[in-house]
């Protein structure tokens, strides 16, 4: 972890009603750090079949800021895909430990409508979108020829997606965690560090407002 310095403010205090414009600020320093390769690495836990946690880290492709929406992308057969389908809950985290500081947030999970999927699909580099058909995420594989053997097949039919378009897997797509707590951590000297609880609940289809707590260290 980094030492703190003098201009990084901390929470501030009293804390703010909403934790969005915090976050906004947060995610684009990271973003701006050049020392920070993957700013947007996120932790994801699901729960499995047996009740036993879950996590790997992802890649946040997607923040709204107006709803507290992350959105991100898998195959839907792999593990997180069907444990996000089972129980459509998560609980995700967002460590820069050389800005010295940390979300954590959960919520429910929703599947990103089929045109955001294929929009973000399309995006992708050729090769991860061949990837993505040619892998059955998740699963075994008697040995990694056989990977390659499929990968190759897989182009054979698709091309490179030089003449035309490679489509979306049907069973690929994104998934959307609505956060419904936030909770922001900032180092601070001595480790006497800052952490705050945010808290939304929903009333009948109406998302209430944020509620906060400070939190000791």
């Amino acid at each position: 972890m980094r030492s703190v310095t003098a201009s990084d403010p901390g929470l501030a205090d009293p804390l703010p009603e909403t934790p969005i414009p915090t976050l906004v600020r947060w995610i684009g320093d990271a973003r701006a750090c050049d020392a920070i390769p993957n700013p947007e690495a996120m932790a994801v836990a699901t729960v499995d079949e047996a009740g036993d946690p879950q996590v790997r880290l992802v890649l946040c492709r997607g923040f709204d800021p107006d709803t507290a929406r992350f959105e991100l992308f898998t195959n839907y057969e792999s593990d997180k895909g069907r444990q996000l389908a089972a129980r459509p809950r998560a609980s995700c985290v967002f460590h820069w430990d050389l800005l010295g500081r940390q979300v954590r947030l959960s919520g429910r999970v929703e599947r990103t409508s089929e045109v955001r999927s294929d929009a973000y699909f399309a995006s992708r580099d050729p090769h991860s979108q061949l990837s993505a058909w040619a892998s059955q995420q998740s699963r075994t594989v008697a040995d990694r020829a056989t990977l390659e053997a499929r990968l190759a097949a897989v182009r054979a039919e698709h091309g490179a997606g030089v003449d035309s378009p490679i489509p979306r897997p049907p069973g690929w797509g994104g998934f959307v965690v609505v956060a419904e707590r936030i909770e922001l951590w900032s180092a601070r000297a001595g480790r006497l560090h800052d952490r705050a609880r945010w808290v939304r609940t929903s009333d009948e289809g109406e998302t209430l407002a944020w509620s906060v707590a400070r939190l000791q260290p």
